[in-house]
């Protein structure tokens, strides 16, 4: 077992820590700005997200509101410079600086064409995948019919544990795009 998965708490564990239901949870992760790490169909906060958490419980349990709540949290949206990190009170932890990383590790941006790539390996290696890694891929889950994605056809087929699996399809003979047409139209 590693040290990072370690210092993971499973957000369902949540629920039952502060005694409240999985909106009011998701409505104190944003107060907090605390952002869920998804692993396959699970979802884990770190030890300072939980600190962050506890912190925001126990302002709540004195009257505050989450609107109102100033999480020590700094968005990584809000991070533009390292002006941003000097701007911080004085307290700047370890900890923090850590989390800070974690979470640009957990969310770096992929290429556009990344998802295409993958799609189209799936397809040619004829993989059948769970929901959860084609929502990870394409960034939506498919439902009950499929999902036609680009030059891709996405079919549900049998089960991947506890997941539907999904066969990735590539259309024969894609669409021709509309300046061919018109580059057609002209020459004629």
């Amino acid at each position: 077992m590693n040290s990072i998965s370690i210092n993971r708490t499973p957000t369902k564990d949540l629920m039952s820590r502060y005694g409240i239901g999985r909106t009011a949870l998701y409505e104190r992760f944003k107060a907090a700005h605390v952002k869920p790490i998804k692993e396959g169909t699970r979802s884990h906060v770190s030890h300072q997200d939980i600190e962050e958490l506890d912190r925001l419980d126990a302002y709540l349990k004195t009257g505050g509101v989450l609107s109102e709540f100033r999480s020590k949290i700094v968005p990584i949206e809000e991070i533009s410079s390292i002006e941003t990190l000097l701007d911080e009170p004085a307290n700047i932890t370890t900890n923090w600086l850590m989390s800070v990383v974690e979470r640009l590790i957990f969310t770096s941006k992929k290429s556009p064409l990344e998802q295409y790539r993958e799609l189209e390996e799936v397809s040619q290696q004829g993989w059948i995948l769970p929901t959860s890694d084609i929502e990870a891929i394409i960034g939506i889950k498919p439902r009950i019919l499929g999902l036609t994605y680009g030059s891709f056809q996405i079919i549900r087929s049998l089960k991947v544990g506890r997941e539907a699996g999904w066969l990735v399809k590539k259309k024969a003979g894609a669409p021709k795009s509309r300046v061919n047409d018109l580059m057609e139209e002209i020459s004629n």
